[in-house]
């Protein structure tokens, strides 16, 4: 039997259904205004090309969220990033705003998905298992409304950033489905402001 607490999640049937998740293929997910030569919907979000991976207990991992101390749901939600994918956002960040910036477009999550204004910092109690791999392109539309100031955008993902082959491939992000069933397998410590987690995290606290 395997060791890891959502294992579950990557057995039969939905192993399929958590693989398109991981993927963007989700209710809500879809591109309506492209269709492809087939009729179906042009997909946008999620990883480019999911890869199964392991995580070890004693891991650390981050989730950016929108920043609210009553925020206990979100704590589970299922994207989540390395400490090897924080330290290469951190480093090259100048600011709180310039760490949010960068990460918007490694992680390819638009305004209206997360403020992401808060983190929440995590380490395994358990194994877990995940889909692992870089951003897919997102574009995101100005609002529907009159007088809506945004333009149209296009997030990129890990892939497509200037910067070395490395450090593209390394900006990767996790989809760990399932923790809403297994809360026991992490230790959440509570959501900081983006400014507190990032100062915590350079000062090696984290």
């Amino acid at each position: 039997m395997s060791d890891e607490a959502n294992a579950i999640e990557f057995q039969g049937s939905a192993y399929n259904r958590n693989y398109d998740a991981a993927r963007g293929i989700l209710p809500g997910y879809y591109d309506k205004a492209h269709k492809t030569d087939a009729g179906k919907d042009f997909v946008l979000g999620g990883i480019l090309q999911p890869e199964p991976e392991k995580i070890r207990k004693g891991a650390t991992i981050f989730r950016f969220s929108s920043f609210s101390r009553a925020a206990t749901g979100a704590a589970y939600g299922v994207w989540w990033i390395s400490r090897e994918t924080a330290e290469l956002l951190a480093r090259q960040a100048l600011s709180e705003h310039h760490l949010v910036s960068m990460a918007r477009q490694h992680l390819a999550v638009p305004d209206d998905w997360s403020m992401m204004t808060g983190v929440f910092t995590a380490t395994l109690k358990r194994p877990l298992r995940a889909f692992g791999g870089v951003g897919g392109l997102v574009h995101q539309d100005p609002p529907a409304q009159k007088g809506g100031a945004r333009k149209g955008a296009i997030l990129p993902g890990g892939t497509e950033l200037i910067g070395t082959a490395k450090d593209r491939s390394m900006k990767r992000q996790l989809f760990i489905p399932g923790l809403s069933k297994v809360k026991d397998a992490l230790d959440i410590a509570a959501i900081q402001t983006v400014s507190h987690w990032l100062a915590a995290f350079n000062r090696g606290e984290l």
